[in-house]
Order: structure tokens, then C-alpha cells, then sequence
């Protein structure tokens, strides 16, 4: 070996040994691999190969294209499949818009949560049609943890699911992840299916399309995903939901943003159908859009509880209830939405009084010290929304969305 490809290599032995260091102490045989092919594989795909129940597949920084380095699978092992957590974007799998290509395959392969991905950047994935779902990552039957990873400008084409990531029966552990300009069909950023209920935690959706429904998030029959910590901004969906689609599924909302989230249609921010009884705690919903309603829109027989909920300068309206759709809605504020009537059961809410936040067209929510949304301020002694404190006043005069649009006409 020449003294360039020595120095390559204990810079690779290096770069592990911070990495693995930086994620704890991995288990079983770790094996490194290197585009530049100084490690023990010079493709992903032969690493997991070799490795057994347990072992750690470590990839060194650098760009992986091509085959082996696609469309990979873990076989029927546990695995853990590592980049760099503290730099995924530094460890990048690109599909390169190839068709039929996507990052990982883990379909019907039994992985639990000791199986782990762990920082990546997966890019570019490509598929088509209702049958091959999943443009990023696919999981069928599986539940593994998904942590530290950017998932972007991947697309599920001609009908497809799950821009992003696609869960079908598969209940993974989805944290500090990144998804944007994802498209599918239905589900731009993440589509669950059938009685699929990933944890999400400090997890942003942004710049996601659905050429139907569910931008950022769809939730399809019996899933019930828990979203904690979550941003969801500037999605667009051309039908309905443009930052979360709920069908015949329940998910459970805790300290989520919706942000200029934008349906054609209905449900700028939430759209649920048919018998979905959601929980949405400490929500704010700010500057969504929709031709009806860009808050929240429930139809067929919806019986959502919505608490501790900001719904602000929104088009379309703030709530609207359809077809027996039945909320409990307690302790909410509602503030320039066109219509700011809250349906359903409506114990305690606040309409038509400004939350203060502290720089809303720049899509700051945090609450100025003067909120009536902060504990301190308000007779349930609660903070409402999701976001605490974040400045002493507002740094622009209150406005209504309608007049900040009319700025830029």
C-alpha cells in the first residue's frame, strides 16, 4: 500500500472509532465500509451480507451509488446499519432518481427495534405504482429504529405511497430525522398503512407534496402513530391534508407545529375521515391554507379530543365539522382565521384573542411574555400551544393574515 492509501486507512480506522464512540459501544463485530475502498467492504450491501444477528455495519463518509449500495436489505438479521450521527449529511446512500430503486428494503423480514439505522442522508430515491411503496425507505412487517437521518428528494410515482419512508404492519422508532422534498400520491413524507404506529420524536417535515392527499403524514386504517416534537411546514398537498391525512386511524399529537401547510382542497393542516378519533395536546396550528378550512377539517363521524390548541391565521376558517363529526375542544385559542368557530363540544376556548406570538410571519411561535397562551397568563395556569416562551413582546404589530398577504400582491 502506498503512503496515500496508509493514510486514507488510519484515517478510516479513525473515523470509526469517533463514530462508534459518539453512538455507544456497538455490539458483536463491527465491520467498516469505504467507497474509497479502504475498509472492510467497498459496498453496503457485501457489509450486511458478512455481518451476523447483532453485528454493526459502520459506513465511513463519502457518497454510496449504484448497485449494493441500493434497494438494500438486512436479510432476516438484526442489524445496525451506521453512518455518522453527529453529521448525517457527511454519509450519503443516493439513488440517483434510478427507477425502482430506493434505499432500503426491510419487507417482511422480521427487524425489530435492536435493528438500527443510524446516520444518513438517503436521497433520491425513485419508484412507481401502488405496489411498490416507499421511495426512501420501505418497511414491511418490521419495526426498526430510524434515528438521524435527512430523507429528501426522494418520489413515489404513478400512484405510489410514502415519498419517504413508507410503513406497512411496522411500527418503527422514527427520531431526529429531516423530510423534505419528498412526493407521492398519498403520503409525501411518511404514508402508515395498516395498523402501522410509529413513535416519532424531534422529527421536521417540510417541503413534502402529495399529488392527493396527506403531505407530510398520512394515516391510513387502524395506524396510530405518536408525533412528538414535530415541525410540519410548507407542505403541499393537491387534494386534502397538506401537513397530516387521517383515515379510519387515531394518531396521537403532542407539542406539534403546522406552519404554512397548504391543501387545494380541504384541511390545510388536519384533514380526518371516517371514524378517526385523534389527540391532538399542545398543538399550533399557524398560516395553513386551504380552499375550505386551513385549521383542522373533520368529516364522517370524527370524534377528535384537540386541547391546549392554538388555530391562527389560517384561510378558510379555522374548524369545520362534517357529516355527524363530533370533537371535544377544550382550552384552545382560535385568532384570525376568516371563521374562527370552534365545532363540537367547546368547554372554555378563547376566540378572536391574539396568542402573541413573537414573530409569526417568520415563522417564529414561540409566545411573547405577554401570551395568554403562557401558564402564568391564562386561568387554567397551562401553556396552550406548542411552544413556551420565547421572547418579552411581538416584534411586529398584530396583523391579520389577510392583510400580511395583501403585502405581497
Amino acid at each position: 500500500m502506498n503512503a496515500g492509501g496508509v493514510a486514507r486507512s488510519m484515517a478510516a480506522v479513525a473515523a470509526a472509532v469517533v463514530v462508534i464512540a459518539a453512538a455507544g459501544t456497538a455490539t458483536g463485530t463491527v465491520y467498516t465500509v469505504d467507497v474509497g475502498g479502504t475498509g472492510d467492504y467497498d459496498t453496503i450491501q457485501h457489509g450486511l451480507d458478512a455481518a451476523s444477528e447483532g453485528d454493526t455495519v459502520l459506513v465511513l463518509p463519502g457518497v454510496y451509488v449504484g448497485e449494493g449500495n441500493r434497494n438494500l436489505s438486512f436479510g432476516t438479521k438484526n442489524l445496525v446499519l451506521r453512518g455518522n450521527p453527529l453529521d448525517p449529511a457527511a454519509t450519503v446512500i443516493d439513488c440517483q432518481h434510478a427507477s425502482g430503486n430506493r434505499a432500503l428494503r426491510l419487507v417482511g423480514t422480521g427487524q425489530d427495534t435492536t435493528s438500527v439505522i443510524d446516520g444518513f442522508t438517503i436521497r433520491r430515491g425513485r419508484v412507481a405504482g401502488p405496489a411498490e411503496p416507499g421511495a426512501g425507505i420501505r418497511c414491511w412487517q418490521t419495526s426498526p429504529k430510524l434515528l438521524n437521518l435527512i430523507i429528501t428528494e426522494n418520489a413515489a410515482e404513478f400512484g405510489g405511497t410514502g415519498g419517504g419512508i413508507y410503513c406497512g404492519n411496522s411500527s418503527p422508532v422514527i427520531r431526529n430525522v429531516t423530510f423534505s422534498l419528498n412526493s407521492a400520491d398519498n403520503g409525501g413524507g411518511l404514508y402508515c398503512a395498516t395498523y402501522s404506529s410509529p413513535k416519532l420524536r424531534n422529527v421536521s417535515f417540510s417541503d413534502n407534496v402529495a399529488a392527493n392527499r396527506g403531505a407530510a403524514v398520512y394515516c391510513g386504517t387502524g395506524s396510530d402513530p405518536a408525533l412528538t416534537d414535530v415541525t410540519i411546514v410548507a407542505n403541499t398537498a393537491g387534494n386534502e391534508g397538506g401537513g397530516l391525512y387521517c383515515f379510519q386511524s387515531s394518531p396521537e399529537l403532542n407539542r406539534v407545529a403546522f406552519i404554512r401547510n397548504e391543501a387545494f382542497q380541504s384541511g390545510g393542516g388536519v384533514f380526518c375521515n371516517d371514524e378517526c378519533s385523534p389527540s391532538l395536546a399542545n398543538v399550533t396550528l399557524a398560516l395553513n391554507e386551504a380552499t375550505d378550512t386551513g385549521g383542522i377539517y373533520l368529516v364522517d363521524s370524527c370524534d377528535p379530543t384537540i386541547s391546549n390548541t392554538i388555530i391562527s391565521y389560517s384561510t378558510g376558517g379555522a374548524m369545520s365539522c362534517q357529516g355527524g363529526s363530533d370533537p371535544t375542544v377544550m382550552h384552545c385559542y382560535s385568532f384570525e382565521n376568516g371563521s374562527d368557530a370552534l365545532c363540537g363540544a367547546r368547554p372554555d376556548n378563547v376566540i378572536g384573542v391574539d396568542p402573541d406570538f413573537c414573530d409569526y410571519p417568520n415563522d417564529d411561535l414561540t409566545l411573547a411574555s405577554t401570551s395568554p397562551c403562557l401558564p402564568g397568563n391564562n386561568e387554567w395556569s397551562e401553556l396552550v400551544g406548542a411552544y413556551g416562551e420565547g421572547c418579552s413582546q411581538p416584534s411586529v404589530e398584530p396583523r391579520s393574515w389577510g392583510r400580511i398577504k395583501a403585502l405581497y400582491r
